[in-house]
C-alpha cells in the first residue's frame, strides 16, 4: 500500500498540472537507493487541455497494462481514468503476480475490448474482498465506471487495505497457513474455506482455536485429511499437504494404470522364459535362444524358479580368472558383439542372436549407402546425380 500511495500522489499532481502519462507501468518505476518509487518515461504523456496530435485509431502504450479505450485508439477520449486503470494493473500485479490479461498481444486487446478483469480471487484466495473490489474499481472496462481521479481511489484502495489488517488485529485468530498445489481445495470441518492459487498457498484467519478437520481435495489424488489444532498462542501455522496417487481399479497399463500401481496385489508377470526347442532358461526379454538358436519362448512360473535347487557352481580359485572354472576350462562365453555372457556350451548370444563359435566374430561395419544407375545398373556413391557411364539422372 506505501507504494502505491507513492505512485498515485505522483500521478495525481500530474494531472492536477493537466497532464496525463498514458504508459504506466512496471519498467517505467524506478527506486532510488532508499527505495523511493519515481515514475519515469512521460514520452507518451499529453496535456489534457491541448489539441489531441495523435493521429485516431493510432495504439500508444504498453498491452498489458493500458486502458481498454487505449487499446481500440480512442486517444482523445484518453484521460485520467486510464493512468486510473494502469494503477489498478500494476496492484493487480503486485498482488496476483501477473497482469490482468495476459498472453499475446491481439490476445490482450481481444480481451480488454470484450470482458472485465479476471477477479483477483481467481488468483489467490487468501486476498482480503476489500481489497480486491477497490483494485476491480480501478479496471473496469468503460472510464466512466472507474473512480474519477486518482486521489478518490487511493482513499478506496488504502481504506480497504488497512480495513484488513485492522480485522486481523481484533480477531487475535491464528494464520494458518496451507500449501498445496495450485487447484487444490481446502476444506475445515467440510466446509469449504477456499482454494489454492498460483502460489501454491492459501491462508485462513477466521478458524478459531481448537482441533479441527482439514482436508485438502486435489484432482487425481487421495484426498489429504487430517486432525489439526488451531492454538491460539501461535501466530501461525503452516502445513504442507501431503497427496498419494489414486491406485488404479486395473493392472492393465493402458486403462490408465500400471502394473504395479495396486498395493497388496501379488503380479504373476515371470522373469524367466524357457526356450520351446531345448527347454533352456533365460531371463525375460531374450530374443533367441543361446544353445539352439529358437526364437519362441514360453514363461517359467515364479513358483517353480524357487522350488527348483540350485546347482553347485565351482568357485574360481585365487589364480584363476573369473570366467574359467576349477578345471580350467571356460564355464562363461563373452559375447564380442554385445558384450553380455553367457554359459560355457552356448552357441548363440542370447540378446543379440550372434553366433558364439569360440573365435572372435569378424564384424565389419556395413557397406555405405549407395546409388544405382537405372540404365546400366552401375553403383555410385550416395550423393551423385549423374550415370558416369550412360549419363542419366540419378
Amino acid at each position: 500500500a506505501e507504494l502505491i500511495e507513492v505512485l498515485a500522489r505522483a500521478v495525481q499532481v500530474a494531472h492536477d498540472a493537466g497532464v496525463v502519462h498514458r504508459d504506466l507501468k512496471p519498467a517505467n518505476v524506478l527506486l532510488t537507493p532508499d527505495n523511493v518509487p519515481k515514475i519515469a518515461d512521460f514520452g507518451l504523456a499529453k496535456r489534457l487541455d491541448a489539441a489531441s496530435l495523435t493521429q485516431s485509431g493510432l495504439i500508444v502504450g504498453t498491452p498489458s497494462y493500458m486502458a481498454p479505450e487505449q487499446a481500440a485508439g480512442k486517444n482523445k477520449e484518453v484521460g485520467p481514468p486510464a493512468d486510473i486503470y494502469a494503477l489498478g494493473a500494476i496492484a493487480y500485479h503486485m498482488l496476483g503476480g501477473r497482469p490482468p490479461f495476459t498472453g499475446d498481444i491481439m490476445q490482450i486487446f481481444a480481451q480488454k475490448l470484450t470482458q472485465e478483469a479476471p477477479l483477483l480471487s481467481t488468483l489467490r484466495s487468501d486476498i482480503p474482498k476489500p481489497v480486491e473490489e477497490a483494485v476491480m474499481d480501478a479496471l473496469k472496462k468503460e472510464p466512466d465506471g472507474r473512480p474519477q481521479t486518482v486521489a478518490k481511489w487511493f482513499a478506496e484502495f488504502d481504506k480497504a487495505a488497512s480495513g484488513a489488517s485492522v480485522v486481523e488485529e481484533k480477531e487475535g485468530e491464528s494464520r494458518l497457513v496451507v500449501m498445496a498445489p495450485s487447484g487444490a481445495e481446502v476444506y475445515v470441518d467440510d466446509e469449504r474455506h477456499g482454494s489454492i492459487g498460483r502460489s501454491g498457498r492459501v491462508i485462513l484467519t477466521s478458524i478459531p482455536p481448537g482441533k479441527h478437520v482439514l482436508r485438502v481435495a486435489h484432482g487425481g489424488d487421495e484426498d489429504d485429511e487430517r486432525v489439526i489444532e488451531i492454538r491460539p498462542d501461535a501466530e501461525e501455522q503452516i502445513i504442507q499437504a501431503q497427496f498419494k496417487s489414486t491406485p488404479s481399479s486395473g493392472l492393465s497399463p493402458s486403462q490408465g494404470g500400471s502394473l504395479g500401481s495396486v498395493s497388496g496385489v501379488a503380479l504373476s508377470a515371470p522373469a524367466i522364459v524357457a526356450c520351446t526347442r531345448c527347454g533352456s532358461r533365460f531371463a525375460a526379454g531374450a530374443k533367441f535362444c543361446g544353445r539352439c538358436g529358437n526364437t519362441t519362448f514360453e514363461a517359467v512360473p515364479t513358483e517353480s524358479m524357487i522350488n527348483r535347487q540350485p546347482q553347485p557352481t565351482p568357485s574360481p580359485s585365487l589364480n584363476q580368472p573369473s570366467l574359467t572354472g576349477a578345471t580350467g576350462a571356460p564355464n562363461k562365453i563373452r559375447c564380442t558383439r554385445c558384450g553380455i555372457e553367457q554359459p560355457a556350451g552356448t552357441k548363440f548370444c542370447g540378446r543379440c542372436g550372434a553366433s558364439l563359435g569360440g573365435s572372435q566374430i569378424a564384424w565389419t561395419a556395413p557397406r555405405p549407402v549407395e546409388v544405382v544407375c537405372p540404365g546400366c545398373r552401375v553403383s555410385y556413391p550416395s550423393g551423385t546425380k549423374f550415370c558416369g557411364r550412360c549419363g542419366r539422372t540419378l
